[in-house]
């Protein structure tokens, strides 16, 4: 929550009519609340990901992936259509 502040005060500091900063915030929020529901200890993600049949997905950069990554997750960066940053 208070990085949503944050955010609202940079924005109303520094205008960008491009960004629809209000309704970026709302869907923020929503996302932040689902991801806490969603989220699952270490321990859970080891059970989970040792089960037959389990596939990785990670969303980190290619040359994040290269460095570091979880045993046999797949990257999604490589099959995507979003480009690096």
């Amino acid at each position: 929550m208070q990085l949503a502040l944050g955010l609202l005060i940079l924005a109303a500091t520094i205008p960008n009519p491009a960004i629809e900063m209000p309704g970026y915030l709302r869907v923020a929020e929503k996302a932040a609340v689902h991801r806490a529901a969603h989220r699952v200890s270490e321990e859970e993600f080891i059970r989970i990901a040792a089960q037959p049949g389990a596939i990785i997905l990670d969303a980190s950069s290619a040359q994040k992936f290269g460095e570091l990554h979880v045993r046999g997750a797949v990257n999604l960066k490589k099959y995507g259509p979003a480009k690096e940053a």
